[in-house]
């Protein structure tokens, strides 16, 4: 139902891309909208040398339907992550198209790149509710961006298409590490 924990969901991931290229997760519209959460480890896992120019927009990863609230229960650790030599990836693009992702809710991190190389992190809320303005109630999830021996990623841009809602994470909004 797109709001409650199934206890019998012993999904590791929801969906894992590894070493394919040029795929689209979400949409848009509403209706195009993929609502991933509450798998055990991750939302969204991309990995691999082969793995470029994956598109992940306009979905709500961590959190319910509504945008509204994490669904409890779930144990899912980490939103979108980003490995081992995938390179040239886009998590978001322009919210006014609706192409920004909604990444709240997961219990450690939200966006975590480790290995990966020039991945775009563009017009998404990550830490709020849907509404960019309101706090996810019991929200847990640590990190908004983390950023582990990665390079050449963007986060953001110049204009405000580009720019991502972070906010309301109990750690950091966006932490860079060099391994």
């Amino acid at each position: 139902d797109g709001t409650s924990y199934l206890a019998s969901n012993l999904q590791t991931i929801g969906i894992f891309i590894t070493g394919s290229p040029n795929n689209t997760i979400g949409g848009n519209s509403a209706g195009a909208r993929n609502i991933i959460s509450a798998n055990e480890t991750y939302g969204v896992q991309i990995t691999g040398a082969g793995a470029t120019g994956n598109l992940i927009k306009g979905n709500y990863i961590g959190i319910d339907k509504n945008g509204t609230t994490f669904i409890f229960g779930s144990s899912q650790d980490y939103g979108i992550h980003v490995n081992t030599s995938a390179s040239s990836n886009t998590i978001g693009g322009d919210p006014a198209l609706g192409e920004g992702n909604v990444i709240s809710g997961n219990s450690d991190r939200g966006v975590w790149l480790t290995g990966s190389s020039a991945t775009t992190i563009r017009g998404n809320i990550i830490g709020p509710q849907a509404n960019g303005t309101s706090y996810v109630a019991s929200n847990v999830q640590g990190y908004g961006i983390f950023i582990d021996g990665s390079a050449n990623n963007i986060v953001g841009g110049s204009g405000a298409t580009s720019r991502n809602t972070i906010s309301g994470n109990a750690a950091y909004g966006i932490f860079l590490s060099a391994a």
